[in-house]
C-alpha cells in the first residue's frame, strides 16, 4: 500500500527536501502516531508511541492553532484513547464531559430530555461550540442552564436576536448558551464563560412522533453529525466553525461539517441513555441492534438503560419494539387549554384497513439508485449489495428495472429499463459486484437520471440507497418535486422510496425525499442486515394502498390539518394527521379513500373537549407539522416562508430556522469577555474510512483574543483544503499549518499562502485580492450594488473566486471598469456589459466581461433576477522602483511561509480526496515497495493535467487510476503553478 507524500513545488519555487510519509501502526495491544505539530519541510516528524488506553495530545499554543490530526487507531476494547489539547503547557480534556438523554414514551409520542455537561480545566474563562444531531421530526421548545444551584431558563428569540443577546453577554464577561437550528436534524450549541475550573449543565427538551410499521414501533436518537459532501465553489469565508469553507451551494458549509476525530478515536465524551415507556398494553419483541442495554419489562411497559459504559457515540441508537395487540386502531389525542388559546389542537392516528388481497399491482419500472461515494465505504455498501442481490429476486418478470449508481459522476446498467429476465438479472449482478466505494456525493445527478427518463408507460418506483451525507438537500428536494411532477404530467405515477444504510443516517433528507415522492423512508443500521428493509418496502410495493384520502368531519369546525394534502395510506403503515379545531364538539367522522379503485370508508368517533391540558405535546407537534408543511412549500417554489415560520417559533417556543433559545447569566462576571475557544469534535461515523491515508480530523482550537480567531485544521472538506492557517480581521484561511496555507485579507478577500497564525492582513505570495506586498497589481476592494434578493456580501465572496483572473486580465495596467451584468433564476449570468470605463484597453474589457460571464451565484433565494453594478478598481502595483508590476498568478515566491504553505495546502487536498485514492488501492491494489514521484500541472482555471510518473507496471495500474480521478479534483488554489508529490510504501 502506498502513502502520502513526500514535497510539493510552485512555479519558481525551489523544490523542497522530501518528507516521509505520516504512517499509523496497527495493533491490538498498543498504537503508534505520528506528532504533525512541528511540520516543516525537509524534517520527519518523529513517531510518539503510544500503549493502550493512552491519552493523545496536540499542542495548542495560546492564540494559535490546533495543528494535528487524531489518526486511525485501533485498541483492545476499553481501552479507548481519549483526545486532549495543550493550551500554554497545560494539558486538558475537551469540554464536553457527559450526555444523558432522558426518554419517556407515552403511545406514539416520544418526550426527550438531552442533557450535556460542559467542564472548563483551565485557569481562564472557556468557550465551547459543539455541532450536534438531533431527530430531524423532533420539536425543540425548552432549554435550560444549569449553574451549581442556579437555573437559568432560556428564552426562544428571533436567530439574529438570540446571536446578538449571546455575542454580548459574552463580551461582558456573563456566561451564556446558544441553540440554533442549522438543519431539521442538526443543532449548534454554543456556551460562553464557562467559569475557570467550574461546570455546566445544559438541558435541551424536544418531542417527536414515533415511527409505526407493520405493528413495531420504533424510536431513534441520533448521536454523530456524519461528514457531509459539499459541492458547489468556495466563497472563500465561513459564517461557522465546521472543516468545509460556505460554497456557492451550501452558503452555510461551514455551519454542518464539524471536525471530525479519526476512527477508534473518542473525544472523552460519555453518553448515556434511560427510556421509560408506557405503551398501554403488554410490549413484546423489544430489540436495540445498535447497542448493549438492560431491558425490565412491565405490564403496560417497560424500561431501558445503554449498558456499555465505554461505548464510542459514533452510531444511532435505535430501539423498535412491539405491543400485544392483534390491531392498532385508528386513534386520537386532543390538547385545549382555553387560558391560553382559543383553539385546541389534535393528532389523528388514520390505520389502514386490514385487505388480505392480491388486488393487481399493474405495470411497474423499478429504478435502485446506489451510492458509492467514499462515506459509503466498507460495509454500507457491503449492505447495499446484498439487499440489490435480494431485490432481484423479488421484482416480477412482467417487471422492468434498471440500476443506477453515484458518487462524482453517475452510471447506469441499461440505456432503458428492461424486463426482469434471467439474463437481464444475471446482468443487474455482475454490475452490482463490480461496485466500488470513492469519491463524492453528487446526489443530484442520479436524481435527475432516475426521476427524468422518459416514461415507458408504466408506474415508476425509484429506490435511493443512499447515507445521503450532503450539504445540499434543499436543492436536491427541489429537483426532486419538479421531476416528480413532470413524471405524472404523463398520466403516470412516480414514487420515491428511501432506504437509509449505515450508523449515520441523514433521516431529514431521506425523509422528505419519500414524502414528496408520496413513497416511505426505512433503515438498516450497520449492525443488521438489509433484508428487513428491503421486505418492508416490497410488502408496500406489493400491496394495494388506499389512494385520495378524505375526512368527512360531519360538523366539526376543524382547520389547519397537516399534512394539508393527505398522502397515500400504504398497508400496515398508518398516516399521523395534525389539526386544530375552534369550538369543541363531537362527532362520527368517516375517513374516505380508494383502494384498487373501488370506495372505503373508515369510521370513527371522535370528541373535541372544552378543556384537555393533560397532553401539552399535541400543541407542540402541531406547530411542528405546520413549520414541515412551510418547508415543503419552499422546495415546492412557493416562495420563502421564513416570517411565517418565525411567527410561529415565537408562539410556540420552537426552534426552527429563524428562532433560537438563549440563555444568559448575568448574575456574575466571568472573565474579561475573550474567552478560549474550542471547537468540540464529531466521533467518526462507525465504519467510515475517516483516518485512512493520513488522519482523521482532530478538534478546533483557538484563542479567540487573537484578532480574526485563526484556527488550524488541515481540512477534510471535500473540495480540497479545509480551514486554518487565517490572517487577521476577517479571519479566515484554507490549508492549515504553522504558516497559513491560504489566509483571508483585511478586506475579507483571499490572498494565496501568508497569513501566518493571528497575525498577517495579507496572503504574502500570491496575486489576487488582499497581497500587501510591493510590486503586485491588486484589483481594489469596492461595495457591489445590488437590486434583487442575493446578499450584496455572497456576490463579494463569489467576486473574490475570481480575483486571480481579474487581476491577470488587467495585465498590470492601471485603472477602472463599472460593469453590470444580470443574474438568472439558476444562479448564472445571463448578461453583463461595460456602463464606464478608464482603462480604454477592448481586450481588457472583454477579458473581465468573460470572468464576469463565466462565474455561478447562488440561487436568488427569492426568485427571479437579480442585478449587480460593480466597479473593478485595478491599481496596476508600484515595484519598489516605480515601475508597474505584472500580475503573478502562481505560488511565485521563494519564502518559506509560502512553501510550508502550498505542501500543507497541497496534504489537505490530498487528504480531502482520500476515498478516491483507496478506490483505486481498491481496483487495483499493488504491492510495490518503491517511492513514486508524481508530477502535474495546473491550468489557469485550476485544472490539473494528468501526472506524469515512473513506476512498474503493478503500481502503473493504480497510479493511472489515480490520475484519472484527480482530474475532477479542484486545484484552484494553485492555477498555473507546477506540482509534484512522492508517494512512500506503508
Amino acid at each position: 500500500m502506498l502513502g502520502l507524500f513526500a514535497g510539493c513545488q510552485g512555479v519558481d519555487e525551489e523544490t523542497p527536501d522530501d518528507h516521509a510519509a505520516a504512517t499509523t501502526e496497527t495493533s491490538t495491544s498498543s498504537l503508534s502516531t505520528v506528532d504533525k505539530s512541528g511540520w516543516e519541510l525537509g524534517r520527519e516528524p518523529a513517531p510518539v508511541h503510544l500503549g493502550p488506553g493512552a491519552e493523545v495530545s496536540f499542542p495548542l499554543e495560546d492564540g494559535a492553532e490546533l495543528q494535528a490530526f487524531a489518526e486511525s487507531v485501533r485498541t483492545e476494547p476499553g481501552d479507548i484513547p481519549r483526545l486532549r489539547y495543550e493550551l500554554n503547557g497545560a494539558v486538558s480534556e475537551l469540554p464536553l464531559k457527559h450526555t444523558h438523554v432522558s426518554v419517556q414514551i407515552h403511545g406514539p409520542v416520544a418526550e426527550v430530555e438531552v442533557q450535556q455537561t460542559y467542564e472548563n480545566p483551565l485557569e481562564r474563562a472557556l468557550e465551547t461550540v459543539y455541532v450536534f444531531p438531533l431527530p430531524e421530526n423532533s420539536a425543540v421548545d425548552a432549554m435550560r442552564m444549569v449553574i451549581g444551584e442556579r437555573v437559568i431558563e432560556a428564552i426562544i428569540q428571533r436567530r439574529e436576536e438570540a446571536r446578538q443577546t449571546y455575542e454580548d453577554a459574552k463580551a461582558a464577561g456573563h456566561t451564556a448558551a446558544l441553540l440554533e437550528q442549522e438543519r431539521p436534524n442538526i443543532f449548534t450549541q454554543s456556551v460562553a464563560n464557562i467559569a475557570p475550573k467550574s461546570t455546566i449543565q445544559i438541558s435541551t427538551h424536544y418531542v417527536q412522533d414515533l415511527t409505526y410499521d407493520a405493528g413495531e414501533y420504533e424510536f431513534v436518537f441520533p448521536m454523530v453529525v456524519g461528514p457531509r459532501f459539499i459541492g458547489g465553489e468556495s466563497l472563500g469565508t465561513a459564517s461557522g466553525t465546521g472543516l468545509a469553507p460556505d460554497t456557492t451551494t451550501v452558503p452555510d458549509a461551514s455551519r454542518i461539517t464539524p471536525p471530525i476525530l479519526g476512527q477508534g478515536m473518542r473525544s472523552g465524551h460519555d453518553v448515556s441513555i434511560e427510556i421509560r415507556a408506557d405503551v398501554g398494553l403488554t410490549p413484546r419483541n423489544i430489540q436495540v441492534p445498535t447497542h448493549e442495554v438492560a431491558v425490565e419489562t412491565k405490564a403496560l411497559g417497560f424500561e431501558l438503560m445503554l449498558a456499555e459504559a465505554e461505548s464510542i457515540p459514533n452510531r444511532d441508537f435505535v430501539l423498535r419494539y412491539e405491543v400485544d395487540s392483534k390491531e392498532v386502531t385508528t386513534s386520537m389525542m386532543t390538547y385545549r387549554d382555553p387560558g391560553r388559546s382559543k383553539v385546541g389542537t389534535f393528532n389523528l392516528l388514520i390505520q389502514p384497513p386490514d385487505l388480505d388481497v392480491d388486488a393487481l399491482v399493474g405495470d411497474r419500472e423499478f429504478i435502485f439508485v446506489v451510492d458509492v461515494s467514499g462515506s459509503m465505504s466498507g460495509r454500507p455498501l457491503a449492505m447495499c449489495k446484498d439487499a440489490m442481490r435480494q431485490v432481484l429476486q423479488s421484482i416480477r418478470p412482467s417487471d422492468t428495472f434498471n440500476i443506477l449508481k453515484f458518487s462524482g459522476g453517475t452510471s447506469i446498467l441499461f440505456e432503458s429499463s428492461r424486463p426482469a429476465s434471467q439474463t437481464n438479472i444475471k446482468d443487474a449482478s455482475t454490475y452490482i459486484d463490480d461496485m466500488r466505494a470513492g469519491g463524492g456525493t453528487h446526489l443530484g445527478d442520479a436524481v435527475e437520471k432516475a426521476l427524468g427518463a422518459e416514461p415507458a408507460g408504466r408506474n415508476r418506483y425509484v429506490f435511493f440507497m443512499t447515507d445521503a451525507q450532503i450539504g445540499e438537500g434543499a436543492q436536491i428536494l427541489a429537483k426532486s418535486v419538479t421531476l416528480l411532477e413532470r413524471f405524472q404530467e404523463s398520466g403516470h405515477k412516480a414514487r420515491v422510496f428511501g432506504v437509509g444504510v449505515g450508523s449515520s443516517v441523514n433521516h431529514a433528507l431521506i425523509e422528505d425525499m419519500a414524502k414528496v415522492g408520496d413513497g416511505l423512508a426505512v433503515y438498516a443500521t450497520q449492525r443488521e442486515e438489509p433484508a428487513r428493509a428491503v421486505n418492508r418496502i416490497f410488502e408496500k410495493v406489493d400491496h394495494p394502498v388506499m389512494e385520495q384520502l378524505s375526512i368527512d368531519w360531519n360538523g366539526l369546525e376543524v382547520e389547519e390539518t397537516y399534512p394539508r394534502v393527505m398522502p397515500d395510506l400504504f398497508v400496515s403503515r398508518p398516516l399521523m394527521l395534525h389539526g386544530q379545531y375552534s369550538e369543541p364538539g363531537e362527532a362520527n367522522i368517516t375517513i374516505r379513500g380508494r383502494v384498487d379503485g373501488q370506495r372505503v370508508d373508515i369510521p370513527l368517533h371522535v370528541s373535541f373537549p372544552e378543556v384537555d391540558e393533560d397532553a401539552q405535546v399535541v400543541g407542540t407537534l402541531w406547530a411542528r407539522a405546520k413549520i414541515d408543511a412551510l418547508e415543503i412549500d419552499e422546495a415546492y417554489g412557493m416562495g420563502s416562508k421564513a416570517v411565517e415560520i418565525t411567527e410561529i417559533g415565537l408562539a410556540h417556543s420552537l426552534v426552527t430556522p429563524y428562532t433560537s433559545f438563549v440563555a444568559v447569566d448575568r448574575t456574575q462576571v466571568v472573565g474579561d469577555g475573550k474567552p478560549t475557544l474550542v471547537v468540540q469534535p464529531e466521533e467518526a461515523p462507525e465504519s467510515e474510512m475517516t483516518g485512512l491515508l493520513g488522519s482523521g480530523m482532530a478538534a478546533q482550537g483557538f484563542d479567540s483574543t487573537t484578532a480574526g480567531n485563526t484556527a488550524g485544521n488541515y481540512g477534510l472538506g471535500m473540495r480540497g483544503a479545509g480551514r486554518g492557517g487565517g490572517g487577521s480581521s476577517a479571519g479566515f484561511g484554507y490549508g492549515g499549518s504553522n504558516s497559513g496555507g491560504f489566509g483571508v485579507g483585511r478586506f475579507g478577500t483571499t490572498g494565496h499562502g501568508g497569513g501566518g497564525s493571528g497575525g498577517g492582513n495579507y496572503g504574502s505570495a500570491a496575486a489576487s485580492l488582499g497581497d500587501k506586498s510591493t510590486g503586485r497589481p491588486k484589483l481594489k476592494p469596492s461595495q457591489p450594488e445590488v437590486t434583487g434578493s442575493l446578499d450584496k456580501r455572497i456576490v463579494r465572496k463569489v467576486l473574490n473566486l475570481h480575483a486571480a483572473k481579474l487581476v491577470a486580465c488587467a495585465k498590470g495596467a492601471p485603472g477602472k471598469l463599472v460593469v453590470s451584468w444580470v443574474i438568472d433564476g439558476d444562479g448564472g449570468v445571463s448578461t453583463a456589459n461595460i456602463k464606464s470605463a478608464t482603462l480604454p484597453d477592448s481586450t481588457v474589457q472583454t477579458c473581465v466581461l468573460g470572468v464576469v460571464k463565466s462565474m455561478r451565484f447562488p440561487v436568488p433565494k427569492g426568485g427571479g433576477a437579480v442585478t449587480v453594478n460593480y466597479p473593478f478598481v485595478f491599481d496596476g502595483g508600484v515595484s519598489d522602483d516605480g515601475q508597474s508590476a505584472r500580475a503573478a498568478t502562481s505560488f511565485g515566491t521563494n519564502s518559506p511561509t509560502a512553501t510550508v504553505g502550498t505542501a500543507n495546502l497541497l496534504l489537505a487536498l490530498f487528504l480531502a480526496q482520500r476515498n478516491d485514492l483507496l478506490g483505486c488501492l481498491a481496483v487495483a491494489p499493488t504491492t510495490s515497495r518503491e517511492e513514486v514521484a508524481l508530477s502535474w500541472t495546473v491550468d489557469d482555471g485550476g485544472y490539473p493535467s494528468k501526472p506524469t510518473f515512473k513506476a512498474d507496471a503493478e503500481t502503473t495500474k493504480t497510479l493511472d487510476c489515480v490520475g484519472e480521478r484527480m482530474t475532477y479534483w479542484d486545484f484552484s488554489p494553485f492555477a498555473g503553478g507546477t506540482l509534484s508529490v512522492k508517494l512512500v510504501p506503508m
